[in-house]
């Protein structure tokens, strides 16, 4: 992980989100050895995105630039102000801007990565509170990155004010107000990672992404082991994984035994399936849901073989070839 320093050549803590990504392959290490054989070489399937750093000075910039200095107080309001007031707040942060020296450098970073698709994601010190739960409460921003150097700057720049200003939200702030963590100190840093993935007709999507937990809730059966944590799986974009959506649904995978699953029947396995897949559309910088049927023309047979299940007189198998649709 690259780091961009503030202005002030002195880069902030690492935290959240960048904190995490550097130690995130340590699980993996641990609890592959009672993996089968043909998972434990995992590192050739998986990949650790391309990421940088941009420290929390770079907000604490802004708000001097801009003179800012009242939004230090806008999370001691109460409730019903905090949401009739966010809207203009927002409104008056997306009319500043970052002081020259920051925006150069945010120039030569897309310079840098060239036009490949981008996840802006908060890393605030909060984010490694034990014991909090702090994921979703701050905004993640995909941007498609596409097109000339000045007008992909100010997408980033946008998307880097809408980080920033999910800080100020009523949601994150009732929410430390209710846990005692007003006073803390939350040093909002962004972490901006290049999306895993591949083109296809004008959409961006990786084969499949996820969100992982330490500590697995459904053990459905006494062999699993609840410490080894917990993968929600899915085609496409990690973004349906993140976030619980109405009538669709990830691929529970518990880490201690992959293999297992909490579906018994192939009726059961079927309505307990994803039917929706996230992609980027690249065209119009979108992040759309598509229906997975859709997409089956447009992604390589052998990720199609294996992603789709053919139901066949009540039983669920594999496609018969690789290479047909």
């Amino acid at each position: 992980m690259k780091c961009w320093i503030t202005a002030t050549g002195a880069p902030g803590a690492t935290a959240g989100s960048a904190a995490k990504q550097q130690g995130c392959s340590s699980p993996l290490r641990f609890c592959c050895h009672d993996w089968p054989n043909g998972m434990r070489n995992w590192k050739k399937h998986v990949t650790i995105p391309e990421s940088y750093y941009f420290d929390s000075g770079i907000l604490a910039d802004f708000i001097d630039h801009n003179g800012l200095y009242w939004l230090h107080s806008q999370k001691y309001k109460n409730p019903e102000s905090l949401e009739s007031e966010y809207h203009k707040v927002e409104e008056i942060f997306f009319k500043g801007s970052y002081p020259t020296d920051i925006v150069n450098k945010f120039r030569m970073f897309l310079e840098q990565v060239g036009e490949h698709p981008l996840i802006l994601r908060s890393s605030s010190l909060l984010e490694d509170n034990f014991g909090y739960a702090f994921s979703g409460k701050y905004e993640s921003i995909f941007l498609a990155n596409q097109g000339d150097l000045e007008t992909r700057l100010q997408e980033f720049i946008r998307g880097m004010k809408r980080v920033h200003i999910s800080t100020l939200a009523p949601a994150p702030i009732m929410y430390r107000r209710d846990h005692n963590l007003l006073d803390f100190d939350e040093e909002m840093s962004v972490l901006v990672q290049k999306v895993v993935g591949r083109r296809a007709d004008g959409l961006f999507m990786p084969f499949a992404a996820g969100v992982a937990f330490s500590y697995n809730p459904y053990h459905w059966t006494a062999r699993i082991r609840k410490e080894d944590g917990l993968v929600r799986l899915v085609l496409g974009l990690g973004t349906r994984a993140v976030e619980r959506v109405s009538q669709d649904y990830p691929r529970m995978i518990p880490l201690s035994h992959p293999q297992l699953r909490p579906e018994v029947t192939a009726e059961q396995i079927r309505k307990y399936s994803q039917r929706l897949v996230d992609v980027l559309n690249l065209e119009t910088a979108a992040l759309e849901s598509l229906p997975y049927l859709d997409l089956l023309e447009q992604m390589p047979q052998a990720d199609v073989f294996l992603a789709v299940s053919v139901m066949r007189e009540g039983h669920l198998a594999r496609r018969r070839s690789r290479d047909t649709p």
